[in-house]
């Protein structure tokens, strides 16, 4: 996500290695009404820092794929519980005064809600012309970024812990800058082929 890192940048906090989201995911079948959370959890590495948008995409595809290749390996109920544990660790570090020797499993949150179905959408008060959706944060992750589509476009939901992202409109200021390169990358890309 080169938004985030042009961020970390900006304030002398580059990484040396790729930044890693967590990516809920959901495990309903599309006949599965049942009132329960059902989200497993994909850990993606986001890219080599300082790589080109290219390059940048097509390691995040690739770990993408990874990382849900591995997810069919397990029972729906393992799947979900990969995740907990995974945080559970991270917190029994913090708790265990080990925080500044262990590494973080995550760096921060990305989720794609998807689309909202049918366009445009109305209402006696006028048409949705934008859905901001907002997601969550919980220790040790400061940064959440999720995304909807509605009316041919996507919007983007950016939330953070203050401690952790004391200036969150820095992030989304530079994230709407790279989401424009990659809409100008993708649109060369398109025309030159």
């Amino acid at each position: 996500m080169r938004g985030v890192q042009d961020y970390l940048a900006a304030r002398n906090e580059r990484p040396r290695k790729p930044l890693v989201a967590m990516c809920p995911t959901s495990q309903r079948t599309a006949d599965d009404i049942e009132a329960t959370l059902k989200v497993a959890t994909l850990f993606v590495r986001l890219g080599p820092p300082g790589a080109g948008v290219g390059r940048r995409m097509e390691a995040i595809v690739a770990n993408t794929a990874a990382a849900k290749r591995e997810m069919l390996e397990y029972s729906k109920e393992a799947a979900q519980d990969y995740g907990a544990l995974a945080f559970g660790l991270s917190f029994a570090a913090h708790a265990l005064g080990l925080r500044s020797v262990t590494q973080p499993v995550v760096n921060l949150v990305i989720s794609n809600v998807g689309a909202v179905p049918g366009e445009p959408i109305t209402s006696a008060a006028g048409r949705v012309v934008g859905t901001y959706p907002i997601s969550m944060i919980a220790e040790p992750l400061g940064l959440n970024v999720t995304t909807l589509s509605c009316d041919g476009h996507m919007d983007f939901g950016i939330l953070a812990n203050r401690a952790s992202v004391p200036d969150p409109d820095e992030i989304a200021r530079y994230c709407g800058e790279a989401f424009k390169r990659l809409q100008e990358a993708a649109r060369r890309r398109k025309a030159g082929s």
